[in-house]
């Protein structure tokens, strides 16, 4: 009788200490002070308690959180990849396709490894391992696969040379949403690509192709920049702007290809 007593009493203990333990995890994440269930416990106690459970908690927490942020980046990656095949599905047998794809085959200069970025530049200066020993000169552009652009060169040694990549906020591009009349500015700045300088009066849907107008000079047309996302007011009103996500990602980047700037070639003929 006196056994059987014993067994409940450790039973109603441990029960009670299993809901004693989700009640202060309950409420740590709730108001992050465990002191407070103590304050109204034992009155004119402001003591702070610290909590055994709190590096689970923020464990499980940050867990959660990086969780999301990879299946957000993924699903962003699986929408720009879809475009990016769409786009070369449609355009496979056209002028436009023929003309870009001629361009870069026919002023093809040299690979090169990214082999780092200029110190405290954040990849707006890029180092490659080919200079003018391989052909490299200033003003070359800098693409990888799939038409994407990268930069221009901007400074070339012997064997090495510096890319102006197109994360430097200094660097305007014209650009085009998916070969349309809807053309405004691209550049990058605070983390961010943006197309500006659109008229307000345009819609910009979702998910489609920022590529190069050729406009300005600097490149040439068909080089692809990223994808539009959201839309926001323009800082220049009443025009509007559209965040770009990139096509490239510079934290990855590893071989890219050297192309002749024929437009400045041409110009100085």
């Amino acid at each position: 009788m006196v056994h059987n007593k014993k067994n409940r009493f450790l039973a109603v203990a441990f029960l009670v200490c299993v809901v004693a333990t989700f009640a202060i995890v309950s409420l740590e994440r709730s108001s992050g002070r465990i002191s407070v269930l103590f304050a109204r416990i034992i009155p004119g106690s402001s003591t702070r308690i610290s909590n055994p459970f709190q590096p689970i908690i923020d464990a499980l927490f940050y867990a959660r959180m990086l969780k999301q942020q990879n299946q957000e980046l993924a699903e962003q990656n699986r929408t720009l990849a879809e475009r990016v095949a769409q786009f070369e599905e449609r355009s496979a047998q056209s002028d436009f396709h023929t003309q870009t794809q001629a361009l870069l085959v026919n002023n093809y200069v040299h690979d090169a490894r990214v082999i780092g970025a200029v110190l405290g530049s954040g990849n707006k200066r890029m180092v490659i391992n080919a200079g003018s020993k391989q052909g490299v000169i200033i003003h070359d552009w800098i693409v990888i696969p799939e038409r994407t652009l990268i930069g221009f060169v901007q400074m070339v040694n012997s064997d090495t040379s510096v890319i102006q990549t197109i994360l430097d906020p200094e660097l305007k591009i014209t650009a085009s949403v998916n070969r349309s009349a809807l053309s405004g500015l691209f550049s990058f700045a605070n983390g961010l690509g943006t197309l500006d300088y659109i008229a307000a009066n345009q819609t910009i849907p979702q998910n489609e192709l920022v590529m190069t107008s050729g406009q300005d000079g600097l490149f040439p047309k068909g080089l692809l920049l990223g994808i539009t996302k959201t839309t926001f007011p323009s800082s220049h009103a009443p025009l509007q702007a559209v965040y770009v996500q990139l096509a490239a990602s510079f934290a990855n980047l590893d071989y890219v290809m050297v192309i002749r700037n024929t437009l400045e070639l041409n110009a100085n003929q």
